[in-house]
């Protein structure tokens, strides 16, 4: 009951503050918690690591990460199957042991760490292949392999994109084929958004006017769909005007949406 109380304590104490509150690991009595700012309104949400030997826990580099003579931890969850006796922080988002790499505390599939290597967070490969996370990108050739941004890459053969879900190989005309920034690259035949075509996109006179917001001499496009277009003249409109007072337009609102994704992580 005290520890309850205590947990209670803590949360009004950090609400009625309204301050940030980092994530990170904390001792209350005879037991560690993990410490998130993302709880309930402004409080941060305390959760017990189960299982934890007090005696040996510890915080990592990363505040995210602990571990003691048992276990390692991402979070407060144990990270299953690490080896806390050689579990460490990599680079980047990267963590390994000795037998595995691991992404926030999942192990990746098929990665080397005798040959992991990090290029630029969180593009990284091993003597095999290339990765981008938890993600092994098909077909690729570490030996020629080259991040971009954070969303695009390349190699030897082709260009890769992220589409904040898997890794995709874009079907390109490699030797034209140009990144432009906010997730858009262009060839000399076709535009891309994360990997996908812009449907009837200009090529020619395609270029990036802002936060996943582009447009050539006939359209104007958020991410990979076209907006503010006479269908009939096939010329660019502004936005609709209104009058002070009235109700905001439904496509204005639609379209300004940024992927919160979009932008780098670290």
């Amino acid at each position: 009951m005290r520890s309850v109380s205590l947990s209670v304590l803590s949360l009004l104490f950090f609400g009625l503050l309204g301050c940030t509150v980092s994530p990170g690991y904390r001792q209350e009595g005879s037991r560690w918690l993990f410490v998130s700012p993302r709880g309930i309104g402004d409080a941060p949400a305390l959760f017990p690591v189960k299982g934890a030997d007090f005696a040996t826990f510890h915080q990592l580099v990363d505040p995210e990460y602990a571990a003691d003579s048992n276990y390692a931890y991402y979070r407060g969850d144990r990270i299953k199957g690490a080896l806390p006796g050689s579990f460490r922080h990599l680079s980047g988002v990267y963590w390994m042991d000795a037998r595995r790499i691991y992404f926030e505390g999942v192990p990746i599939i098929g990665a080397d760490p005798a040959s992991f290597e990090v290029l630029r967070s969180p593009w990284a490969r091993d003597a095999k292949s290339c990765f981008r996370g938890p993600y092994p990108i098909p077909d690729s050739d570490p030996s020629t392999f080259q991040p971009i941004d954070f969303l695009w890459a390349r190699d030897k053969s082709h260009y890769y994109a992220y589409n904040h879900t898997n890794i995709v190989i874009v079907r390109c005309d490699y030797s034209s084929m140009r990144i432009l920034g906010s997730g858009y690259a262009k060839d000399r035949n076709q535009v891309f958004w994360l990997g996908r075509e812009v449907k009837g996109a200009d090529a020619g006179t395609f270029e990036v006017i802002g936060a996943s917001l582009g447009k050539d001499k006939f359209r104007r496009y958020g991410g990979a769909e076209e907006f503010w277009m006479d269908k009939k003249t096939r010329e660019p409109n502004q936005p609709p005007q209104r009058n002070a007072g009235s109700r905001p337009s439904s496509v204005n609102s639609s379209v300004s949406e940024t992927p919160s994704s979009l932008g780098p992580r670290g």
